[in-house]
């Protein structure tokens, strides 16, 4: 029963994450690279990808493993992720 919960909010969770790594390819490929500004929004994007993409491997290898997500990767993950979203919007 554990698992399916687990599995159930896995799935939701990685799915948000696949919708922001999605917006944020298409923002890296919207940038132009030729001005400083540019080049500091395409590592800020690109590192949003990279957040993403570590959290939903980690939810990956956290529910086929059988173990519940744990609150505190998930939430320095969204923080970073936050923290990233708002740092690309100041530039």
């Amino acid at each position: 029963m554990m698992r399916d919960m687990s599995e159930k909010i896995g799935a939701r969770i990685m799915w948000l994450l696949l919708v922001a790594g999605a917006v944020s390819v298409v923002g890296l490929w919207t940038l132009d690279t030729y001005t400083v500004q540019g080049e500091s929004l395409f590592a800020i994007y690109l590192s949003v990808d990279l957040v993403a993409f570590a959290m939903i491997s980690y939810v990956y290898r956290v529910t086929k493993s059988g173990d519940s997500i744990g609150r505190l990767p998930m939430l320095a993950g969204c923080c970073m992720l936050l923290l990233l979203t708002f740092a690309g919007l100041a530039v």
